[in-house]
């Protein structure tokens, strides 16, 4: 590309532009010392953004294991562990370049009006987020503040439905087109009142059939209650109790192991 000639470098046409311009060998030198510190310099600049990016990511770890543990300390539900983190997630996701100890109240309302605006989402699912970055603000970084004055959110429109009251006929219908165990869980939990959880943990020793009561253990918010076994469940279920007992006798027998219970 350069020619020597007299103790001077001439630029070849393609640097020139065809005009035979002579440049003197200090400026060559001055030329490639200045293209050595600028790769020098964006060298340096690529290192500090992944050093940032970095610095954040562990940031991101270090808050998401944070909320865990705290959840777990307070014994809230598994399903509402998965759900915070979750929100935690996406929040996270939407302010890639901030960690999370550093977001405002301004990236919470930037996120909760996107997704009632953009995403167009239901008015509970953005009340959701807004309980799973309310838990996170005030008990994982102790900046509740950051929560409390989000002024000028835009919110979710809750819409007004008239609920669907099925008359009995109707819900024998239902129970006619499902199997046992199935169609016993459903009656059971239409006819006391439990959630899908509840009904699916209830233990042998919950259920009290002199007195017609099932006892729920660590129901919604950690907390046992009572309700009652309509009459018209007890011999189902105390023929599914018989069945169920000789499965775990038979799976006592091959030694398998036992399942978790509730404390």
């Amino acid at each position: 590309m350069f020619r020597c000639r007299s103790g001077r470098s001439e630029l070849g046409p393609a640097l020139s532009g065809g005009l035979g311009r002579q440049v003197e060998p200090w400026q060559v030198l001055q030329a490639r010392d200045a293209l050595a510190l600028f790769q020098l310099y964006q060298d340096r600049q690529t290192n500090s953004a992944a050093s940032a990016s970095q610095a954040i990511d562990q940031a991101r770890k270090a808050a998401a294991e944070e909320m865990v543990r705290i959840i777990r300390l307070k014994q809230l539900a598994y399903k509402t562990e998965k759900t915070y983190l979750s929100w935690l997630r996406r929040f996270c996701r939407a302010h890639r370049g901030v960690a999370p100890t550093e977001t405002t109240s301004q990236h919470v309302r930037q996120f909760l009006s996107e997704l009632a605006v953009d995403r167009n989402v239901a008015a509970s699912t953005q009340n959701q987020a807004f309980t799973a970055l309310l838990f996170f603000y005030r008990h994982v970084l102790n900046r509740g503040e950051v929560i409390e004055t989000l002024t000028g959110t835009v919110r979710a429109k809750q819409p007004k439905r008239l609920p669907v009251v099925l008359i009995r006929e109707e819900i024998n219908a239902l129970f006619e087109q499902l199997e046992n165990p199935h169609r016993l869980a459903c009656r059971l939990i239409y006819g006391s009142g439990l959630r899908l959880l509840e009904c699916l943990r209830l233990r042998v020793g919950d259920i009290d059939f002199d007195r017609k009561m099932i006892t729920i253990r660590a129901g919604k918010g950690n907390k046992d209650r009572v309700t009652m076994l309509p009459d018209s469940l007890a011999a189902d279920l105390r023929l599914h109790l018989e069945e169920v007992r000789e499965i775990h006798k038979a799976d006592v027998a091959a030694d398998y192991d036992g399942v978790y219970l509730p404390k």
